[in-house]
């Protein structure tokens, strides 16, 4: 069973190497992974190290799809339920 959260918080130790040795590659990968089962705060996250190049290299077309895929989930949620994706 796929963890999402799970994945996107592993992406996020491996971009800062804390717990694991750094690895921008592996990062991505996790992230890419949770971002595609829908979580929402690793598609923006994707969204904007796509479009800025950090820890991977800058793609502005596919940034484009994730902060699009973004923007139409979040107009789907609540104020409250959208509060809960902030912390990303």
């Amino acid at each position: 069973m796929r963890q999402p959260s799970a994945e996107a918080a592993l992406a996020n130790l491996y971009f800062t190497g804390n717990g694991v040795p750094q690895n921008d590659a592996e990062g991505a990968k996790y992230l890419r992974r949770a971002a595609i089962a829908s979580h929402l705060g690793a598609m923006r996250q994707l969204g904007q190290m796509l479009s800025q190049g950090t820890h991977m290299q800058a793609d502005p077309a596919e940034a484009a799809v994730w902060q699009d895929k973004v923007a139409r989930l979040a107009g789907l949620l609540t104020e409250d339920q959208a509060a809960h994706f902030t912390d990303w």
